[in-house]
C-alpha cells in the first residue's frame, strides 16, 4: 500500500477490502446462483478472450486484465499455463476471472475498495489532490474470488507462480528470448 496511508491505519484498510470483496461475492451469488465464472462473465455481458501476447509488460506480469469499454476480460495463456503448473487441479483461468469480475462490478456501480482509504497525493495552500489505494481494489478482488469460488486459501498467493521477466534481459523466463541472452 502506499506509503502515504499511516501504518496504523493499513490493518483497518485491508479489513475493509477483504469484507468487500467476500461482501460483493455472496451478493453475486445470491443474485446469480452458482459461481462459475464464465456463466457469470456471461450473464453481466463481460466479454472473455484468450491473449497469446506476452504477458510481461516491464516489471509487470498480467495474468488477466479488465478493461470497461467494452467490458472485456483478457486472460493471458503464458501466464495461467505457469500458475496452473504449480497445482493442475486448480481452475486458474476461473481464478483471475472471478477476479476481473470484481473489477467490472467496481466499474459498473460498486463502489471502488480503493475509494475506501484516502491519500493525499499532493498538497498546495487549500488544493489537495487526493487518490484511492488501488492495491485495497486487488485485495478484494482476490477476496471476492476466494469466497465465489470457495477456495480454501487466498488467490493472491498464486501470483508468485506468473512467468516473471528475467532481470538481466526483461526477457521472460523460458522464452527464446533467454536463450539468446545466455547463449555463450
Amino acid at each position: 500500500m502506499g506509503r502515504r496511508l499511516p501504518e496504523d491505519d493499513r490493518p483497518a484498510a485491508v479489513r475493509q477490502a477483504l469484507t468487500a470483496g467476500r461482501e460483493a461475492a455472496r451478493r453475486l451469488r445470491a443474485a446469480h446462483g452458482p459461481a462459475d465464472p464464465f456463466a457469470l462473465a456471461a450473464r453481466l455481458q463481460v466479454a472473455v478472450s484468450w491473449c497469446g501476447e506476452p504477458p510481461a509488460l516491464g516489471s509487470i506480469v498480467r495474468i488477466a486484465e479488465y478493461a470497461s469499454r467494452p467490458p472485456a476480460i483478457r486472460l493471458f495463456a503464458e501466464s495461467v499455463r505457469a500458475v496452473g503448473a504449480a497445482d493442475p487441479s486448480l481452475s486458474v483461468s476461473g481464478i483471475y476471472l472471478a477476479h476481473e469480475l470484481y473489477h467490472h462490478l467496481e466499474a459498473t456501480g460498486l463502489e471502488p475498495a480503493s475509494a475506501q482509504a484516502r491519500v493525499t497525493l499532493a498538497r498546495l495552500g487549500r488544493w489537495r489532490w487526493e487518490s484511492g489505494i488501488p492495491a485495497l481494489s486487488e485485495i478484494a478482488a482476490h477476496a471476492f474470488a476466494q469466497a465465489l469460488l470457495d477456495l480454501p486459501f487466498f488467490p493472491g498467493a498464486l501470483d508468485r507462480f506468473a512467468v516473471r521477466p528475467h532481470p538481466a534481459s526483461g526477457a521472460v523466463r523460458g522464452s527464446p528470448l533467454d536463450a539468446e541472452t545466455s547463449a555463450p
